[in-house]
C-alpha cells in the first residue's frame, strides 16, 4: 500500500478543522515575527482564535481589512494590550505613536 500525497488534518497539533489551522499556522508566524523583532509574544494559540474568531475571514492588507496591534508598542503582545482593529485604525495609531516619539526625542 502506497502513501498517499496532500494534508493529513489527522496529525494537526490545531486538529482537523482547516480553518483552525490556518489560524495556527498565523499564530505561529506573528508569534515568530514578534520574537525576531524582540517584542514580548504573551498570546496562547486559544487567546488568538477568541481575538480573531469574529473576523478571521476579513484579515489582510487593505484599509478596510481587519489586523491585530498592540495598544501600546513597550508592553508585550498579550490579551490586555492587543486587539484586533480595522487596518484604517491601526495605521492611524501607527502614525501617532511615530509622531509622537519623534517629538519627544
Amino acid at each position: 500500500m502506497g502513501r498517499k500525497s496532500g494534508h493529513y488534518p489527522h496529525l494537526w497539533k490545531s486538529g482537523p478543522d482547516p480553518r483552525k489551522h490556518d489560524m495556527y499556522l498565523k499564530w505561529t508566524q506573528q508569534k515568530n515575527q514578534a520574537q525576531f523583532r524582540n517584542e514580548p509574544w504573551q498570546l496562547s494559540f486559544e487567546d488568538y482564535v477568541q481575538m480573531w474568531d469574529s473576523c478571521w475571514e476579513e484579515r489582510g492588507r487593505s484599509r478596510d481589512s481587519f489586523c491585530m496591534m498592540r495598544v501600546d508598542l513597550d508592553l508585550p503582545w498579550d490579551t490586555k494590550n492587543t486587539v484586533v482593529v480595522p487596518r484604517r485604525t491601526q495605521l492611524e495609531h501607527q502614525k501617532r505613536t511615530i509622531a509622537q516619539r519623534k517629538a519627544s526625542a
